[in-house]
């Protein structure tokens, strides 16, 4: 479960630096739809089966925010800022 959870870190940061948060509403139902059934194939216990879907949904909503906090950063940070130019005959 520890590369579930980290592999929907990682597609939750990708997601929060090139989409907007509504993007998160089909992701979580397509992995939720893909652990069910995952699980259903592999026979494990719903318990089992509920875990890894709260463990994904909240990776991919704590790396979206990740990945939009980091988007905000460099865009604000990359941008140098210009000095006026008062005075200057172009």
């Amino acid at each position: 479960m520890v590369m579930l959870t980290i592999a929907s870190l990682i597609i939750g940061a990708l997601l929060g630096q090139r989409f907007k948060v509504f993007v998160l509403v089909p992701t979580i139902a397509l992995a939720t739809v893909a652990i069910a059934g995952a699980s259903l194939a592999h026979g494990n216990s719903a318990w089992s089966t509920a875990l890894a879907a709260v463990l994904v949904v909240t990776g991919l909503q704590m790396g979206y925010l990740g990945g939009m906090t980091a988007r905000l950063i460099t865009a604000h940070g990359s941008v140098p800022r210009a000095a006026p130019m008062h005075g200057s005959a172009r």
